[in-house]
């Protein structure tokens, strides 16, 4: 899938993730774009945000250490325990880059789609697979199924990565992802 296309993608699901969840009330809702009912979470902003402090170390074509804020990804949940346990109509999404800014660090801009499908999760506790998706290190993307994901009780966790191939040349990526969860 082109870089456009994807990062397209991206957006669709963490738009729609938002909305699912920006709708839910603090007992359940029914979201009205798919009609699933969803327990928990805060309504209209009336409740609190997850924030996320998200730390990057990635090794190989693109060597990248440092640190962001996620504000996007826990929009909608009114506790850290909440987002590491509800599976929601998309399954879990994890953290990742802002998708309204681009974000750098070490001046190379950074994304990623990381999360587990509805079917698979069932709250805390590992996966491992192709957990991290459309990985992007400066003008390079990246592919593979070769991560995993650790996510703990408390929101927080990690991720890593070995050896993801590179779509137009033979590079490889590998690294690590940890966050703390706040809200």
């Amino acid at each position: 899938m082109p870089r456009n296309q994807s990062r397209l993608l991206g957006l669709v699901c963490t738009a729609v993730c938002a909305g699912v969840l920006a709708g839910c009330s603090a007992s359940s809702s029914t979201n009205t774009t798919t009609g699933t009912s969803i327990p928990g979470g805060s309504s209209g902003g009336s409740g609190q945000n997850v924030t996320f402090s998200v730390q990057v170390n990635f090794t190989g074509a693109d060597t990248v250490q440092g640190s962001f804020a996620d504000h996007e990804t826990g929009s909608g949940f009114h506790s850290c325990a909440q987002y590491a346990s509800l599976n929601t109509p998309l399954g879990w999404l994890g953290p990742a880059p802002p998708t309204q800014s681009t974000t750098q660090i070490g001046g190379k801009t950074i994304s990623w789609l990381m999360g587990v499908s509805k079917s698979t999760f069932h709250g805390s506790g590992s996966y491992s697979g192709s957990v991290i998706t459309d990985l992007a290190i400066g003008s390079d993307d990246f592919t593979g199924s070769n991560s995993q994901v650790m996510l703990n009780s408390d929101g927080s966790g990690s991720a890593s990565f070995t050896n993801l191939s590179a779509f137009t040349s033979s590079v490889v990526d590998s690294g690590t992802i940890t966050w703390t969860c706040s809200g």
